[in-house]
Order: C-alpha cells, then sequence, then structure tokens
C-alpha cells in the first residue's frame, strides 16, 4: 500500500512539473532580443491608425486593451502617450489629465515629457468653458507646470552647453594633433 501511494506521489509530481514548464513567460523589456508579440504589434498599429483617422474613443479603446493584455510590450510606453492625447483631443479633458499626469509618474525621463507638460497645461486651461466655473481650481497647477516647462528648459540648454564645450575641446585637439603631427 506504502508502495502504491509513493508511485502515485511520484506520477502526481511528474504531471505537475510538465505542467508548469509548458507555461510560457511573458518576454521581459529587458531581455536581449526584446521583440514585440504580433499580436501586441498589431494592436498598436490598429490603435495608431484609429488616432490617425482621429477614431479617438476607438484608439483609445484598442490602446487600453494593448495596455492591460501586454503590458510587458515595446509599444507600450507610445501607447500609453496615445491614450492620454486621445483623451485630450476628444476634449475628455479630466480623463486626459489623469492619463498624462500617470504617463508623467510613470515614465519622468522619457523624451516626451516637454510634450506631457504642455498638453497638461492645455488640458487644464481648455478646461475654462465658461465664467462659472472654479478658477482657483483650475489655475492651481499651472504654476507647477510652468516652472517644470522652466526646468526642462533649462536642462535642455545646459545640456546643449556642455555639448558645445565637448565639441570645442575635441576641435582644439584635434588642431593640435594635426599641428604635430606636421
Amino acid at each position: 500500500m506504502r508502495t502504491l501511494k509513493l508511485i502515485l506521489l511520484a506520477l502526481l509530481m511528474t504531471n505537475w512539473a510538465a505542467g508548469c514548464s509548458s507555461v510560457s513567460m511573458p518576454s521581459l523589456p529587458w531581455s536581449g532580443s526584446a521583440k514585440a508579440d504580433p499580436t501586441a504589434e498589431a494592436l498598436y498599429d490598429e490603435g495608431t491608425q484609429y488616432f490617425a483617422e482621429k477614431r479617438y474613443l476607438r484608439a483609445i479603446d484598442v490602446l487600453t486593451k494593448l495596455k492591460t493584455e501586454y503590458p510587458f510590450s515595446p509599444q507600450l510606453t507610445d501607447a500609453e502617450l496615445k491614450i492620454a492625447d486621445a483623451y485630450y483631443l476628444n476634449q475628455q479633458y479630466p480623463e486626459a489629465i489623469n492619463a498624462f499626469k500617470e504617463f508623467q509618474s510613470m515614465h519622468p525621463t522619457n523624451e516626451n515629457i516637454a510634450f506631457v507638460v504642455f498638453r497638461l497645461g492645455q488640458a487644464h486651461l481648455d478646461q475654462f468653458t465658461s465664467i462659472e466655473r472654479d478658477q482657483k481650481r483650475q489655475i492651481s497647477p499651472l504654476p507647477h507646470l510652468l516652472a517644470r516647462l522652466l526646468e526642462l528648459l533649462i536642462h535642455l540648454l545646459d545640456r546643449r552647453h556642455r555639448v558645445i564645450m565637448n565639441s570645442q575641446h575635441h576641435q582644439s585637439l584635434l588642431a593640435k594633433l594635426i599641428v604635430q603631427r606636421h
């Protein structure tokens, strides 16, 4: 009886191990060959097509599906930005503000962050449809947005200055090398 239990247990463990090994793992964004899932790529292309056709609600639906079903897709960052912009262009300003803020917090160093801050300011301003609205609530985020834009501008100017100085340094080294050789 004891051997029968051991055999049964061994069969169950073998079955369980075989079942676990057949589970496919999603491709991780930091893995070397991050090839996009064709379905995720197809969803992104479809959402982008709807966005280009100004069918913003359909674009939001398709890109949100991409975001939920393929969280490790290489197109996820672009999809999140398109979702936020589609909300803005569809004049759904509260949703756009939330989506842009979420993008800003999730991707603070993204190359499109200046656009995100700009759209946040536009969305806050575009909510002014009448004078009866609470203007203090609408204006309160604007100083922060302007400060962030100024910070980004200073960062870009500093970066440009470093590139120019580095280029001038390399040019002077090259000139010295040419003079030494002749």
